[in-house]
């Protein structure tokens, strides 16, 4: 089915690639569609055939899902549901499983500096929503030649097919962002809430030997600029 599939803070639509007419839309059960209060997250969308997934968050506390509609309806096929409390932090898709990086209600307790993650990576059959297998890393991923990356504390990569860490690098950073890996490399990006010696937030760039985990380089700072002390850096592409 063509489109353009959009996904908002106020549900998931689905328009005509040509007029922009919205075709369908999905609104979460219990969220208001006229300005109501209850905040729902689409952070991800991925469009393969004839379905359209998404990973969604609602509410507050959190009701984390994911779910799989109709391209060309959106009726729900089917949608996996996580703990109250947890939330989704990315969603990539290979072959015919969907891997969700879930962050589980929050404990009050951080994740110790040798501790991979606080939460898990799951693979779900994308024809079911069933699990298939789970990974003991969270944050943003990506998927390369069987191998998972995940930025969430530090930077973790996973042989899927046995499950076992191939290496792991801690970042002198915070907000680990979406990890890329091209030509063996993989690049990403932190920035920091607030740098040591500088009121405003500063970010960098990171190079990283793909299958060593070794570091090749970092960039300069970047720091922010201007009364709004925003992140500098989101992401990097």
């Amino acid at each position: 089915s063509s489109g353009v599939y959009v996904g908002t803070d106020g549900g998931i639509y689905h328009t005509d690639i040509q007029t922009g007419k919205i075709l369908w839309q999905y609104l979460v059960p219990g969220t208001p569609s006229n300005g109501g209060k209850v905040p729902i997250s689409a952070l991800k969308l991925v469009v393969t055939h004839e379905t359209v997934y998404a990973a969604v968050t609602v509410g507050h506390p959190t009701k984390a899902f994911l779910l799989a509609l109709d391209a060309a309806t959106g009726h729900v096929r089917w949608q996996h549901s996580f703990a109250n409390g947890s939330s989704l932090t990315d969603m990539v898709m290979v072959s015919n499983l969907l891997y969700a990086s879930v962050i589980p209600p929050h404990t009050g307790v951080m994740p110790t500096s040798n501790q991979l993650s606080d939460g898990v990576t799951y693979a779900l059959q994308s024809t079911t929503g069933d699990i298939s297998a789970s990974y003991a890393v969270t944050g943003n991923i990506a998927i390369v030649n069987q191998v998972l990356y995940a930025t969430g504390n530090g930077i973790s990569a996973i042989n899927l097919t046995t499950g076992r860490l191939l290496w792991h690098a801690s970042v002198n950073g915070e907000h680990l962002q979406s990890p890329i890996v091209v030509n063996g490399t993989l690049y990403t990006s932190a920035w920091f809430s607030l740098d040591q010696n500088n009121p405003n937030r500063a970010g960098f760039v990171y190079a990283f030997d793909a299958q060593t985990g070794t570091k090749i380089w970092q960039s300069p700072r970047m720091n922010s600029s201007g009364k709004a002390n925003l992140p500098t850096i989101t992401n990097v592409t």
